[in-house]
């Protein structure tokens, strides 16, 4: 899971509440479309906010996720549509220039999309994760927590009890005669089977795989009559599932317990025989393959209990977890990513008393109850304390699929934090850029940090226009400047909407030297020579305000001079940005492009037409100098004869 992949944004989809994502699904190329918030308000800069909003709950239908959504996300659809007011705009920037600048405008244009796919990939790269099978192929080799030595044909191989016995018939049987830990035990020596050939048999039970390309394996019959004669086995993960489900074979406990009751589990003997309400059942190989937090865990304990009696080892080593660290509710989800290397957060219990104190105080406080996507967040700590990298990328790949414009705020908080994902505040700072329009107009501008605002506008993908990024600058600015005034105003009535929201504050209200000093930072981020039209009310409330210090030349005389363009490279480019990949911008200059190469192509066939009605005047050269008999003669000679014969050539 987690290959180096490509894009994050795109149109509304169904989220699961009871989501499975298989880690092994998100190793192939993938790559984050996010839904598209159809909900549009209006253009009220000074909109009242209310102190709590409502809870929106969906329906959710089961589905299984992986990062090839992500990818589809990032890539996204061409969301928007050919508006009028886009086109025209662009129409009347276009319609002065000559194809030569068109034309390096859709060339800028098109070297941009190159970057913005280059900066995808970038994006959604990560690290690439271990999947089950590989684990234990890693176990095998590593030979990490074996109890069992297996001895044929003189060699020794370490292995682990639990995992042959599960997968293999012939050596649950074998292993059933010696019960001890870490016994010698003899192997028959088997038909056709030699020294290389019962390593790769061993290998193939732990990972259910077979290198045919291997260079030791001679004959891979032999191991298929072996398959006849002891049984195949079956798929790696219904094993684990065995495993998972019925603690047999299991040789550790995994106990949660607070800070009161963890001395106290620890000093406990050992002798649970199935999984119980705190206890789980667990095998030590499978914990050690699959976590290094585990596996290091285990060697201590083995060491001590070395140190302590040489080769006689506990039937069942107890594992204890704060339960303050790892809350005991995200124990099945836990194992289950373990042992079955999937995410399934419908496993996630709550006890009913618990869970029903938490929604009731969330309520009263006015807090939103816990979401999928704070369990997927908490989810994530977890794997991260364990170092289960692939549990990780999979909470990873639960969030980024969330990401809407409601709690874009929630993920972008949390993920910037230490314990956070970076991962995840790439997807969201893309869903940002790609989806600025939606958020632009809704409430959830005023709650974006400053950081976050900035980075959005540096980018040159961004996609707004001009216009549209000067106003959502402005409005974020006044409602940073409106907060500021409830801070130095005590609000009347406390834990309600503050009495200057209630009673609603106009522009005219603010200090606009204020505005500017909170958008001196911004504003020169906002490309304003590529502003158009540039008669907008907008840019002009902005000028008259003040909030723009210094305007191109060109926009002050009223008139662009024909030498300058601040859109196409060149000298009169030098100091300002490049103009930005908006898609609207884009499809309408190729379609300019192409109508005028059109009308130049038309306009030379036309000459061409013209060109053909010109007679032919070779006919009408002066051939009275020369008489007919002439003629005949010159006819009837080879050239070189006839050259010689020609007025003023002497041989």
């Amino acid at each position: 899971m987690g290959n180096n992949a490509t894009s994050i944004p795109g149109q509304g989809r169904d989220r699961s509440k009871h989501r499975t994502v298989n880690f092994d699904m998100d190793r192939e190329h993938s790559a984050t479309l996010f839904p598209r918030d159809s909900s549009v308000r209006g253009d009220e800069v000074l909109e009242p906010r209310h102190a709590t909003m409502p809870v929106k709950v969906e329906k959710e239908k089961k589905k299984k996720t992986s990062l090839a959504t992500i990818k589809k996300k990032l890539v996204g659809k061409k969301r928007h549509t050919k508006s009028l007011d886009y086109a025209r705009a662009v129409k009347d920037m276009l319609s002065s220039w000559n194809i030569r600048d068109v034309k390096a405008l859709v060339d800028e244009y098109e070297s941009l999309a190159i970057l913005k796919q280059m900066s995808i990939q970038t994006t959604l790269a990560r690290p690439k994760t271990l999947s089950l099978s590989q684990n234990l192929s890693h176990l095998y080799a590593c030979q990490h927590c074996a109890d069992v030595d297996l001895i044929f044909l003189g060699t020794v191989f370490p292995a682990h009890r639990a995992i042959l016995s599960v997968r293999c018939r012939y050596f649950r049987e074998v292993l059933a005669k010696f019960p001890g830990y870490c016994n010698s035990i003899p192997i028959n020596q088997l038909p056709g089977v030699d020294v290389t050939m019962f390593s790769v048999l061993l290998k193939y039970l732990y990972t259910g795989e077979i290198d045919t390309h291997d260079p030791r394996l001679e004959s891979l019959d032999v191991l298929i009559q072996l398959g006849d004669k002891f049984g195949t086995p079956n798929i790696l993960e219904q094993d684990f599932k065995y495993l998972l489900d019925t603690g047999e074979f299991a040789d550790a406990i995994v106990v949660f317990a607070s800070d009161s009751q963890s001395k106290q589990s620890e000093q406990m003997p050992v002798s649970a025989s199935r999984s119980s309400r705190n206890t789980f059942l667990c095998h030590k190989a499978i914990l050690s393959a699959r976590s290094p937090f585990f596996r290091n865990l285990l060697q201590r304990k083995h060491r001590e209990s070395e140190e302590r009696r040489e080769n006689e080892m506990p039937k069942r080593t107890k594992i204890v977890l704060d339960a303050n660290v790892i809350p005991k509710k995200y124990a099945h989800v836990l194992l289950n990513a373990i042992y079955l290397d999937t995410l399934d957060l419908s496993l996630i219990k709550d006890d009913g008393l618990e869970s029903s104190l938490g929604e009731a105080q969330a309520m009263v406080l006015g807090r939103k109850p816990v979401s999928r996507i704070d369990q997927a967040m908490e989810c994530y700590q977890i794997a991260q304390f364990l170092d289960m990298t692939s549990m990780a990328q999979a909470c990873e790949d639960v969030i980024a699929e969330s990401i809407s414009t409601e709690n874009i705020i929630t993920i972008l908080s949390w993920s910037c934090q230490p314990h956070g994902s970076s991962w995840v505040h790439r997807q969201a700072m893309h869903y940002m850029k790609e989806e600025f329009l939606s958020i632009m107009n809704s409430s959830t501008l005023c709650d974006i940090t400053k950081g976050d605002l900035l980075a959005a506008l540096k980018s040159d993908f961004l996609q707004a226009s001009e216009l549209e990024v000067l106003k959502a600058v402005v409005k974020w600015g006044e409602q940073q400047l409106v907060k500021k005034m409830e801070e130095r105003e005590p609000n009347v009535v406390s834990n309600t909407q503050h009495s200057l929201s209630r009673k609603g504050i106009k522009r005219r209200d603010l200090d606009n030297m204020e505005l500017r000093e909170i958008l001196s930072d911004i504003i020169p981020y906002v490309r304003v020579q590529h502003i158009i039209p540039r008669n907008h009310d907008i840019l002009n409330s902005a000028i008259k305000r003040g909030l723009i210090p210094m305007l191109p030349s060109h926009m002050v005389d009223g008139e662009e001079p024909l030498s300058v363009n601040y859109w196409v490279k060149g000298k009169s480019r030098r100091r300002y940005p490049r103009p930005r990949l908006f898609s609207p911008y884009m499809e309408e200059a190729k379609t300019m492009l192409e109508e005028q190469m059109a009308a130049e192509m038309e306009l030379v066939r036309l000459r061409m037409i013209r060109m053909s009605h010109v007679p032919d005047t070779l006919y009408m050269l002066d051939d009275t100098k020369y008489s007919p008999n002439q003629r005949g003669q010159c006819a009837s000679y080879p050239p070189s004869v006839v050259t010689n014969n020609l007025p003023g050539m002497t041989s």
